[in-house]
This record gives C-alpha cells, sequence and structure tokens, in this order.
C-alpha cells in the first residue's frame, strides 16, 4: 500500500464520522424526512438501500451531482442525501424516471 492510499482511507473514515455526527446533532429523522415522504409516495413504504442508491446514481449521473462513498454506504445516508436536493431534482425525477419492478412493471405508487 503507498502513502497516499493509508491516508485517503483514515480522512473518508474521519469524514464520514463527523458527517453522522452532524446529522444526529441536527436531529434530522430519515422516516420524517421531506426526501423519505416523498420517495415512499411514489415508491412505496419497502424501497431498499439498493433501488435507492441505483435511483440516485442515475440522477447524480443525469443532473451532475455528487454522490461520495459516504451517501452510498448506508439507506439513512442515501435519504439525507435525497433530502438535500432541491425543486428541480424532484421535477427531473418526477418528469423523467420510472422505476421498474422485476417483471418489467413501472412502479409509481401515486397511480395506484
Amino acid at each position: 500500500m503507498n502513502k497516499n492510499t493509508s491516508k485517503v482511507v483514515p480522512n473518508q473514515v474521519k469524514y464520514e464520522k463527523e458527517l453522522i455526527e452532524k446529522i444526529k446533532k441536527s436531529n434530522w429523522n430519515p422516516t420524517e424526512s421531506f426526501a423519505w415522504a416523498r420517495l415512499t409516495k411514489k415508491f412505496g413504504p419497502k424501497i431498499s438501500t439498493e433501488e435507492l442508491l441505483s435511483l440516485a446514481q442515475v440522477l447524480a449521473k443525469e443532473l451532475n451531482l455528487e454522490l461520495t462513498r459516504e451517501f452510498k454506504r448506508r439507506k439513512v445516508m442515501l435519504i439525507y442525501w435525497f433530502d438535500q436536493q432541491n425543486e428541480d431534482f424532484w421535477k427531473f425525477l418526477e418528469q423523467n424516471v420510472a422505476v421498474l419492478d422485476k417483471e418489467g412493471n413501472i412502479i409509481d405508487k401515486t397511480k395506484d
């Protein structure tokens, strides 16, 4: 392992711990967040970490947003990432993104 690599990992871990601590101190609750309400309204309450990550990766690429390692690792952090996005992000998601189930059907609970 080279010197640069060994320094990056501790810094990432430190940053992640600080970010999580900041979120905890803010009394932010993922299940009471704006993002969770919007995501579960559209995709249902059982949306998985893998589904959220896939959705976040597509949206980050399409909208040129940063989705760092810290947000990719935990469901609560993904919800926080979604919660930090602006109204233009949510309009794009609503108007341009379709999520399909295993059978190829569009998942959109707002149409049920």
